[in-house]
């Protein structure tokens, strides 16, 4: 018996596969605090229209928080709905300052529903416990693992600059670190 013949894009497959690893466990490196999944009433405006929901909610969600938009950590997805292809986005939201998060949960989920003309919205505690590979797979439960596995691609999330700063500081000292140990200090 002869081995099959081998796909000339295993590695490439490999190598994206790779890629999303990296990137989901890059994800979990950031101090998240909030799940957030928004969707648009009515009929759905163009993606940039909702694209520029979501930045007011962004910014108006700094404003309510009382913090400036470049200290937000944010990790925004859109995406088309499986049933009837209904666009919403998912939204990791981090480095708050806030002190009551049961509290700010709801205020953020009301910042969507203004921004958009009464959107429906899903906020959610990230679960720190958990914080991990892990949380993308099983946190928010059987419902929704297949919602959290998506997020994790990295060529449709846009990162805030406060997020690539942060992971970018932890590889810095990841890196120090690692040269301490390799020369014997």
């Amino acid at each position: 018996m002869q081995n099959p013949r081998p796909d000339p894009e295993a590695w490439r497959k490999i190598a994206k596969a790779v890629d999303r690893l990296d990137f989901a466990i890059s994800l979990c490196r950031a101090p998240w605090e909030f799940f957030a999944t928004y969707t648009v009433r009515g009929h759905p405006p163009r993606a940039s229209v909702l694209y520029g929901l979501a930045m007011a909610t962004l910014q108006d969600s700094c404003k309510m928080l009382g913090i400036e938009r470049h200290t937000l950590f944010s990790a925004l997805r859109f995406e088309l709905g499986e049933l009837g292809e209904r666009p919403h986005f998912h939204c990791l939201l981090g480095h708050t300052g806030t002190k009551n998060r049961i509290t700010d949960q709801h205020r953020l989920g009301r910042v969507w529903r203004i921004v958009s003309g009464g959107g429906r919205d899903d906020v959610r505690l990230y679960n720190r416990l958990r914080n991990g590979p892990d949380y993308l797979a099983e946190s928010l439960g059987a419902k929704n693992q297949y919602e959290i596995g998506k997020y994790s691609l990295a060529e449709s999330t846009t990162l805030s600059d406060s997020v690539t700063r942060y992971l970018t500081y932890l590889d810095r000292m990841t890196l120090r670190l690692n040269r301490k140990d390799e020369q014997g200090g």
